[in-house]
């Protein structure tokens, strides 16, 4: 095994100094070069997964779908350490047989439960349906590509499905025949149970994870730094203009580290 180079200790010195009121990224370093010989493999390229709770039709919602989801799948090189899971229902709410009036069950005999009350109306369930369907029955590069496609539109539900199915080339018989179903109703309502749960803590849209952890920095209009934040290195180039916090200053320095022990076979984390 290797020793430290001056240029390492260096470095360490700096990691320790940069973090204000922290030693945590130095300590972190320090242990990598402590592992030194026992594995010969940096490991594999990080997925960060992005988890995305929205609406349809609100305008928050479209922003973000415009502003932030769409740069990164545009990049073919970020959308490969990207994992998205998208969530079409928002502020709705979810009301059993036993909570509507008997005037309702009256005048909607054919009604399916739990109803779902959508904060934009009809036309936003409508729309939260559609993608709740193509979510299910695309895979994910089409179906992020079909929701961005949509709120990209500004237009009905109905209209921006359609054209973006044409655009896009998927088959919206069974998309319809999917949100006109039973089924179609479930997947809905499976995404609001998910949305409405107590352990996510969740009161607006977009609600935004980013590994797990909820991200205002990503809400703000920062999803790129904060997901190139915790990928592993090697990073897409995109992230070299994205701004990164104390865990990707630790990435860099880790990065340094390992320029500076060269290409030898000796070097190797834990």
């Amino acid at each position: 095994a290797r020793v430290a180079t001056p240029a390492v200790s260096m470095i360490l010195a700096l990691s320790t100094r940069k973090q204000a009121g922290s030693t945590t990224c130095g300590i972190f370093v320090w242990f990598i070069i402590a592992g030194v010989g026992n594995s010969r493999n940096l490991g594999t390229n990080k997925t960060v997964l992005v988890e995305v709770y929205y609406e349809s039709l609100c305008p928050y919602s479209i922003g973000f779908l415009n502003k932030s989801l769409k740069p990164i799948w545009a990049n073919e090189e970020v959308q490969q350490r990207v994992s998205v899971q998208l969530h079409p229902f928002g502020n709705a709410r979810l009301l059993e047989s036993k909570d509507v009036s008997e005037g309702y069950h009256y005048w909607h005999p054919d009604a399916r439960y739990p109803v779902v009350i959508c904060q934009h109306d009809e036309e936003e369930c409508l729309g939260n349906r559609i993608q709740a369907c193509a979510i299910a029955d695309l895979d994910s590069k089409q179906h992020v590509a079909f929701v961005v496609c949509m709120a990209s539109t500004f237009a009905s539900p109905e209209r921006s499905s359609y054209e973006c199915g044409e655009r896009l080339s998927i088959n919206m018989t069974a998309i319809k025949a999917c949100v006109e179903s039973d089924r179609g109703h479930n997947l809905f309502v499976e995404h609001g149970k998910r949305s409405l749960a107590p352990a996510l803590n969740r009161s607006y849209v977009p609600f935004v994870l980013v590994d797990g952890q909820h991200s205002k920095r990503a809400e703000s209009g920062d999803l790129l730094g904060s997901t190139c934040e915790v990928m592993t290195e090697p990073r897409p180039a995109a992230c070299s203009r994205a701004s990164l916090g104390t865990s990707g200053v630790c990435s860099i320095l880790l990065a340094l580290i390992i320029l500076s022990f060269g290409a030898s076979e000796d070097f190797a984390p834990l």
